[in-house]
């Protein structure tokens, strides 16, 4: 996800463990998802913060406080979920990556570079 001057560019690629972590993404842009990232702008500085929406285990009760990024600056957000699936009884397995850059941003593969800021939420789920 790159923002820019003109709004946010979205690029979402999901891998899910219920489509054997195959990847799907969609090549059109889309709008940031309000429910679970927020996004304020102050000063030329963006504070991001990822929304744990998500009424899985294990459960964050202490959330880290949003990321502040200036213009070219990039955070990598990573979380991750499991949930009982009521039909047998086993577990679903779901990890989010958020890439968020602040742009203008010249290179398109910024991503695959070192984030400037890394969050990194990700636990053991047995």
């Amino acid at each position: 996800m790159i923002l820019s001057r003109s709004g946010p560019a979205v690029h979402e690629v999901r891998l899910r463990e219920w489509e054997d972590f195959v990847p799907v993404w969609s090549p059109e842009s889309r709008e940031v998802d309000r429910v679970h990232v927020m996004l304020r702008e102050e000063d030329g500085v963006l504070a991001v913060q990822l929304h744990d929406t998500m009424m899985a285990t294990p459960h964050r009760r202490v959330r880290p406080s949003p990321v502040r990024l200036s213009p070219g600056e990039w955070v990598r957000w990573q979380i991750n979920h499991r949930w009982a699936r009521p039909r047998d009884g086993g577990w679903n397995y779901e990890q989010t990556t958020l890439n968020l850059a602040h742009g203008p941003i010249g290179d398109t593969k910024l991503f695959l570079g070192t984030p400037t800021r890394h969050v990194d939420e990700r636990t053991h789920l047995r």
